[in-house]
């Protein structure tokens, strides 16, 4: 037999059943442990390995402490004969797998029995290595051993019974081997958390997490329900020692024995859940990990699409209708880009808080948070200027359409006077007031400031702008001129209204000369002279 192969009480019950040995208990006032080879008919019978088997299983009962002080050895032939004893001591000295402090044996009770043995003994005794002491009676045995420490059959007081005794190995051992199995089973499921590769996408992170999650608990469970039946087994094992503690030394031994066993288990769950608490928050934060690199990829597309579109955005607009529809066409874009600014800033925030849990890739997630933040200034900086560069370029159109409809206006205006009034002087008053009016809000249109419209519209001013706004300041001094000319006019017609009327004196009547018959002059023919319109000439 295997020096380190397992024994069970089921594969030496049989022969433990016999009466081959037990242990029951008792010990020496030294603390040795006390094995006893009862009186047993068919211990001939029993092979040698087997025999090896049974003492192997009992020996391995006690504490290591207790193995290593070695055994007292208490064999009963009282109803054998010297043969008898004989070859019970040859395999003791030949089989025994411990330290034999001393063997104590009752020799058998006939007289020729005793007397042969005695003389029989003391040719042999040097042949072992062990202390062995022959008793005749059990009185002589009490001499040795307390009978405190001896079941009935030797007088004692021990309450031992054999049948319990392996009922009560046989739970002991279902209970061991229960723990058995779930150590094992953490263990294997420790190797397992502690060697699989983690996954690298957020389904097969959050499955690995549940997946995990539940063979925890499996595992837990069994540990919890291997301690409860552990616990209520000891609470059995303790009752007859409540009652009496010194008649029952092999349920002190077995009550230590399951408390050993339950310590190793909650040590074995301690153990557990501290790598497991390790195990989940590491899954945990890969699960956060991989949700985060997800919502990163989301976000980056999302402030891509907001930053080529407003890349793309470079029309100014030609008219006031068109740069309106431009300022709502961006107002949807900027209520897009309100949206995507928020869902980045809820991404920063998201790896703040990873990097302060202390996340085991920090230095994976604040790269991209710095990305991220960037993007995100950058967008904001220019929807901020894409809304101010339309806002100036309504003003700018909107003092175009101002110019145009003044020049409409004006020209409007030179058309509706009417000739006739002009000559008139409250038609040519009224005239010149409309001039005046349509005149005086020019001032209003601004188009005509180079200082202004460089600090308002340079950066907007392109080459189709600029050569909108000289045709219509051209418009506008054409208007202008036309406005002046009809003013010149209008000014000479009220003037004519307004010049005072030069007074023409009388001319005096002559009398009648010679000439005139009659006393009528002859009329004289008028001479125009030279470079003269027409005008008379008046003499006194």
């Amino acid at each position: 037999m295997a020096a380190d192969e397992e024994i069970l009480i089921t594969d030496v019950a049989e022969y433990l059943q016999l009466g081959v040995a037990y242990l029951s208990g008792g010990r020496t006032s030294e603390g040795f442990p006390i094995v006893t080879l009862p009186d047993c008919s068919k211990f001939t019978n029993i092979k040698d390995e087997d025999f090896v088997r049974v003492m192997t299983y009992l020996v391995r009962i006690p504490s290591l402490l207790e193995y290593d002080k070695g055994f007292i050895i208490l064999v009963d032939r009282r109803t054998e004969s010297w043969s008898g004893v004989k070859s019970t001591l040859m395999r003791i000295a030949g089989y025994f797998p411990g330290i034999i402090q001393c063997v104590y044996v009752l020799k058998p009770k006939g007289f020729l029995q005793k007397t042969l043995s005695d003389v029989r003994f003391k040719f042999i005794k040097d042949d072992f290595k062990f202390q062995i002491v022959l008793l005749d009676s059990v009185r002589e045995l009490h001499g040795v051993l307390d009978p405190g420490q001896l079941t009935e059959e030797f007088e004692g007081s021990l309450a031992f019974s054999l049948k319990a005794w392996i009922e009560d190995r046989m739970a002991i051992e279902r209970f061991a081997s229960n723990c058995k199995e779930r150590s094992s089973a953490v263990q294997t499921l420790s190797d397992e958390l502690t060697q699989t590769p983690l996954s690298n996408d957020e389904d097969g992170a959050l499955e690995m997490l549940l997946e995990h999650r539940k063979r925890h608990m499996e595992v837990r469970e069994d540990l919890t329900s291997a301690m409860k039946y552990g616990q209520t087994l000891l609470s059995c094992m303790r009752r007859p020692l409540q009652e009496f503690p010194d008649q029952n030394p092999d349920k002190i031994a077995t009550t230590c024995a399951i408390e050993r066993l339950l310590v190793q288990l909650e040590e074995t769950e301690k153990n557990f859940e501290t790598l497991w608490e390790e195990h989940e928050l590491k899954l945990s934060q890969c699960l956060d990990l991989r949700r985060f690199e997800n919502e990163f990829t989301q976000v980056l597309i999302i402030l891509d699409n907001i930053h080529d579109k407003i890349n793309s955005a470079m029309e100014l607009g030609d008219s006031v209708s068109r740069v309106q529809y431009l300022i709502r066409i961006h107002e949807d874009l900027q209520n897009d880009g309100e949206a995507a600014l928020d869902r980045a800033d809820k991404f920063g925030e998201q790896g703040n808080n990873l990097i302060d849990q202390n996340h085991y890739a920090v230095d994976c997630i604040k790269p991209k948070c710095s990305e991220v933040s960037t993007k995100t200034r950058e967008i904001s900086e220019k929807i901020k200027k894409r809304a101010m560069v339309l806002e100036r370029s309504l003003d700018l159109q909107q003092r175009i359409e101002k110019a145009q409809n003044w020049c409409s206006k004006g020209m409007k205006l030179l058309a509706e006077q009417e000739m006739d009034r002009c000559q008139s002087k409250d038609g040519a008053l009224q005239y010149l007031t409309d001039i005046k009016d349509c005149l005086d809000g020019v001032n209003d249109i601004k188009l005509n400031n180079p200082k202004e419209f460089r600090i308002m519209f340079d950066n907007i001013l392109t080459t189709e702008a600029k050569a909108g706004i000289t045709e219509v300041i051209g418009k506008m001094e054409d208007v202008k001129t036309m406005f002046e000319k009809r003013k010149e006019s209008l000014d000479k017609v009220v003037a004519k209204f307004e010049r005072p009327v030069q007074a023409v004196p009388a001319t005096p009547v002559t009398p009648p000369s010679p000439d005139m018959p009659n006393g009528t002059p002859k009329p004289r023919k008028n001479r125009k002279s030279k470079g003269q319109v027409g005008n008379k000439k008046y003499t006194k």
